[in-house]
């Protein structure tokens, strides 16, 4: 991100995304932003470039997350996501899958795991997916259910 002498964010940029409309939530919000320069008379304001890193280790990746296609229809966006807590899982980091339906009312329902991870790992996971929040499916302006998959990284 650029910030201009006159506190506006320019160049917003996502450089390791996260996918599900986040990132396109993420820019709208921070372009939003305004900066005090804090410039009294003898100082002149200057643009500042700024990158807010993800940290280096991390217990719980999204990966991509696919849906099947409709003709004339919206895929699911995600809202809210609860990470799982993986504290009580001994496993070596792994990848798992869980294919799943988004409801019309924006929950996921009937998911299961169909690339297994330590079992309680996997358990945690599944407590965590069942509290997400999406943005239904639309088909014709109105809601509608999606069946979809999701890839995930845990490292316990």
């Amino acid at each position: 991100m650029l910030i201009y002498p006159d506190g506006k964010p320019r160049k917003v940029d996502v450089v390791h995304g996260f996918g599900y409309g986040l990132d396109e939530a993420a820019v709208r919000a921070v372009s939003g932003w305004r900066f005090s320069s804090g410039c009294g008379e003898r100082r002149v304001p200057v643009e500042l470039n700024f990158d807010f890193g993800a940290p280096k280790y991390e217990r719980f990746r999204m990966g991509p997350m696919l849906f099947e296609s409709i003709a004339g229809n919206q895929k699911p966006l995600l809202k809210a996501v609860v990470e799982p807590d993986l504290s009580g899982s001994l496993a070596p980091a792994s990848d798992g899958e869980i294919e799943f339906t988004v409801t019309t009312e924006g929950r996921p329902i009937n998911f299961r795991v169909v690339k297994p991870i330590d079992p309680v790992a996997e358990r945690n996971m599944l407590q965590a997916f069942e509290r997400w929040k999406f943005e239904p499916a639309q088909k014709d302006g109105l809601p509608s259910e999606a069946r979809g998959r999701f890839l995930f990284h845990v490292n316990p």
